[in-house]
């Protein structure tokens, strides 16, 4: 008899340890429809940002500066003679700027050109995949 008490309490506490352990699975991926990695801090909303992430000492953080970007982006650009910016778009984490130079340049110069601004904006803001354009 108490072998049978025994073994119905491990079957019961068994029962128990799986149900639970089936319902923390269904509330990382039932109620909010995202997969366990997906998941973000409690109260706060999941977005589906694709600009740069940077980790600070407070943990993951968006980038949500493509103002102060975009103007770092300019001045450095600009910082080049004869280099005027037309336009900067973002997409994902690259970053297109176009540009006028002032002057006529053949294939050589324009790509010396090219490299000379793209380093200058890399030097100023390093978490882009910069694409420079000349027209």
């Amino acid at each position: 008899m108490c072998k049978r008490i025994i073994l119905l309490l491990i079957l019961l506490f068994l029962s128990i340890l799986a149900a639970c352990g089936e319902q923390s699975g269904d509330s990382l991926q039932g109620q909010s429809g995202m997969a366990p990695g997906e998941m973000t801090d409690e109260g706060y909303m999941q977005t589906r940002n694709t600009g740069p992430i940077i980790f600070d000492e407070f943990g993951e953080k968006q980038l949500d500066q493509d103002d102060a970007d975009h103007s770092k982006m300019a001045r450095a650009a600009e910082s080049v003679a004869g280099v005027r910016v037309q336009t900067i778009t973002f997409e994902d984490d690259q970053a297109t700027v176009t540009v006028s130079v002032n002057e006529q340049l053949n294939s050589g110069e324009k790509m010396a050109k090219i490299n000379h601004i793209r380093s200058a904006i890399e030097g100023e803001v390093p978490n882009y995949q910069i694409k420079v354009l000349v027209k």
